[in-house]
């Protein structure tokens, strides 16, 4: 605290509603300077995940809201997520900022490619990737079943699933055990970020049909490599996305999202197509994101400049 104290903050910004978000609140209100907290988790999934309990999960929500309510500007990711928050209880003002990609979108799509090919032997086969935390609130259990009904029709893929977390293992059996031994690779977390490209380049569908996520920075990591994502239909991260136009749509049902899928990489024309509007429309880069922060900091300081009440 001494060391906080002696730092000259024009503004604070937090992300947690929790011991952080608390510390920021303490900070600017104590150097009377402006507070932004962004929202973009589902605290209530979170919350009954651990508790088990709607009534515990409800309670603690309200907690959440009246942080919220105590800062003087709350930022979310997309409309979709300030839907969550309003459905939480929030009814001040939020202002939507996106979350960008710190992948540049590339002309040697093929060296990339080429990379995970040349890795485990690819020759005819369709990639599909997943990209996150190998946790059952990613929707991922529907996904294998999916993969699993793909298979039964001998359809020619391999499925890679980049990431780790607590539910990894059980995941792993689970593929197993619905005969998928030889089609999805669980890579683990990948830290480097010159190979992680080449997972994007490579694959010709993302798939991420997690209900769990606010909005998705691994969608747009896959739309500057021009690969379109299936995503479930009214899902948060669903939201900017148009079926067959920048991406695609499914309902939450392992049958329909593995049809989906049979139909999206049977039409090679189509994929690249919609790859491409992905590109256009979905990626957005961190340096276009952090102008619009820097313009929204620069009204807030001016306002407290102007002797206006924090």
């Amino acid at each position: 605290l001494e060391k906080i104290n002696k730092i000259p903050f024009d503004i604070i910004h937090v992300h947690s509603p929790f011991s952080s978000g608390v510390l920021g609140l303490y900070i600017a209100r104590k150097k009377r300077i402006p507070i932004v907290a962004s929202f973009h988790t589902k605290y209530y999934d979170d919350f009954k995940e651990a508790t088990k309990s709607h009534l515990l999960a409800k309670f603690a929500v309200k907690i959440i809201i009246e942080f919220y309510n105590n800062v003087d500007e709350v930022w979310t990711v997309n409309n979709a997520t300030l839907n969550t928050l309003r459905e939480y209880g929030f009814k001040k003002n939020v202002k939507v900022i996106p979350n960008g990609a710190d992948f540049a979108p590339i002309e040697d799509k093929d060296k990339y490619r080429g990379i995970i090919k040349e890795l485990y032997k690819l020759e005819e086969d369709i990639v599909l990737l997943f990209v996150g935390q190998m946790i059952k609130q990613k929707n991922i259990e529907m996904l294998l079943k999916a993969f699993s009904m793909l298979n039964r029709e001998e359809i020619n893929f391999k499925a890679f699933l980049v990431g780790s977390g607590k539910d990894e293992e059980y995941f792993k059996e689970l593929s197993i055990s619905l005969g998928l031994k030889d089609r999805v690779i669980f890579t683990g977390k990948i830290l480097d970020r010159e190979l992680l490209k080449a997972y994007y380049a490579g694959a010709d569908l993302f798939v991420f049909p997690s209900l769990y996520d606010t909005s998705a920075i691994v969608i747009r990591e896959a739309a500057a490599f021009g690969c379109p994502a299936l995503v479930i239909e009214g899902s948060n991260v669903a939201e900017g996305i148009i079926d067959g136009v920048n991406g695609f749509l499914s309902p939450n049902d392992p049958f329909l999202y593995a049809q989906k899928i049979k139909e999206v990489i049977s039409n090679e024309d189509l994929l690249k197509k919609v790859g491409e509007k992905a590109k256009e429309s979905l990626y957005i880069s961190w340096e276009k994101v952090v102008d619009m922060v820097v313009e929204e900091y620069t009204h807030l300081i001016n306002l407290k400049k102007l002797n206006c009440n924090f």
